[in-house]
């Protein structure tokens, strides 16, 4: 899962947000929409990077994982954010 932070690690260590990532893998037992995840399939997930809906986004295990403006948007109500994204083939 994604981390979004209102200010720096070292501003305010404590301060921090969970930031749900769409993703096209399926639910595992006892996630929920919307917490860890926003579950969708592959087709919707391409449209998306199609319109330019991802900050960022990465293939992992044959699944797409992306970080959507609107839900950062949700997360930083308004507010600078800062992201701890994990690299993919960096």
């Amino acid at each position: 899962m994604d981390s979004v932070s209102r200010k720096t690690p070292t501003e305010a260590p404590s301060t921090s947000l969970t930031n749900s990532a769409d993703t096209t893998r399926t639910a595992r037992l006892g996630e929920k929409e919307g917490v860890a995840y926003y579950f969708t399939t592959k087709e919707p997930f391409e449209k998306k990077i199609a319109e330019g809906g991802f900050i960022e986004y990465a293939t992992f295990s044959g699944y797409f994982y992306g970080t959507s403006h609107d839900a950062v948007t949700r997360a930083g109500c308004g507010e600078d954010v800062y992201l701890d994204i994990e690299m993919v083939k960096v």
